[in-house]
């Protein structure tokens, strides 16, 4: 994998030698997180797709920004169009876990002709319409006294997460980890975010192939908040018994199975 930084959207990303007549897959971390979490799947994958991983706006070795306003879904769903354009990407396939779900679903939602299909892992129906997530979303607004204070860092480094390969999904010490390398402000405005994010009328429109994984044992976003896929066509629903939210660094093998089987359904356009 090779590094590069596109300096004119402060966006650090990865890729290998891409080649022709291959699938192209981009995969979108989690909040907090960085594409260090990817490495395993970058060296599974990539000996058969062209593969391209980033850092989120705000996150790992990308830019970070000051204002909350920075920080919309649409914005981080602009920078995967703008990459894309940049490298000279027509065609591929979203690989998004937990927070990168929103962005993949508000990517679908403006360019779903650019898709041959879409992996949501560990996802979530809309929090937006819940009362007690608007509460939440309201209480987050106190989160905005950080735009009265200097930014700080403008990028930073990444998590190894191999430290943290087992556990659990609320372990304090992987947190800190991410929080200290992402910022507390970029975590909590992109956070908040999620509670006034609602595209949950788009499943009935999607028409590429989509798989959802989900773990069984996940209590940060529980299996019953996942997207259901009878509201979407061509879809397939995969429950993995042992896995909980950090599904991504904890099951790597069955997620890499999960994910080899959907994409021999794909075909390359």
């Amino acid at each position: 994998m090779q590094e590069f930084f596109y300096k004119e959207k402060g966006i650090y990303y990865r890729t290998n030698d891409f080649k022709p007549n291959r699938l192209t897959l981009i995969f979108i971390h989690g909040v907090s997180s960085s594409s260090s979490a990817w490495f395993e799947f970058e060296e599974i994958f990539g000996n058969k797709y062209n593969i391209l991983t980033y850092d989120l706006r705000g996150h790992g070795k990308s830019l970070k920004f000051p204002k909350y306003s920075d920080y919309k879904i649409e914005s981080f769903s602009e920078d995967i169009f703008n990459l894309v354009k940049y490298v000279g990407i027509q065609r591929f396939v979203l690989i998004s876990h937990s927070f990168g779900t929103f962005v993949a679903m508000e990517f679908l939602a403006e360019h779903q002709d650019m898709l041959s299909g879409i992996v949501f892992l560990s996802p979530s129906i809309s929090k937006a319409k819940k009362f007690m997530s608007r509460v939440i979303g309201g209480i987050l607004g106190i989160t905005r006294i950080f735009e009265l204070f200097p930014l700080g860092r403008r990028t930073a480094g990444q998590v190894d997460y191999i430290k943290y390969k087992g556990t659990g999904d609320f372990s304090i010490r992987r947190l800190w980890a991410d929080i200290c390398n992402t910022s507390l402000r970029a975590y909590l405005f992109s956070i908040r975010r999620v509670y006034y994010f609602n595209r949950d009328d788009l499943l009935k429109k999607i028409n590429i192939p989509v798989l959802v994984v989900h773990g069984k044992k996940d209590t940060y976003i529980p299996i019953k908040n996942s997207f259901t896929t009878d509201r979407i066509k061509n879809s397939e629903f995969i429950t993995i018994e042992n896995a909980d939210h950090i599904i991504v660094l904890n099951n790597v093998q069955e997620l890499s199975q999960a994910i080899y089987r959907f994409l021999d359904r794909i075909k390359i356009h």
